[in-house]
């Protein structure tokens, strides 16, 4: 393990559909979800939610700008494979 690699945390992209909010609407325009897609570690996955972290700081050991996400908007979640060390 390097000192930027974070030790047993999978780097993760989640298709998901968000709920929305909007005002002034025709009824053609109306959608269903929103469709999203999140890039981070993923921290946690439980029956609920799953939550994502965009940012590591080293020096403090730290996660920020977090994203809970329920489980029933989880469309896919792709796990991103390191890729081979160079020799």
């Amino acid at each position: 393990m390097t000192e930027w690699e974070i030790e047993g945390k999978d780097l993760c992209i989640v298709f998901w559909g968000d709920a929305w909010s909007e005002s002034d609407v025709m009824e053609h325009e109306i959608a269903k979800e929103c469709p999203r897609v999140t890039i981070g570690w993923l921290l946690r996955e439980d029956d609920d939610y799953i939550t994502i972290a965009a940012d590591y700081q080293f020096y403090k050991k730290t996660w920020s700008d977090l994203t809970a996400i329920p489980q029933g908007m989880v469309k896919e979640i792709v796990r991103v494979k390191k890729p081979r060390r160079r020799r």
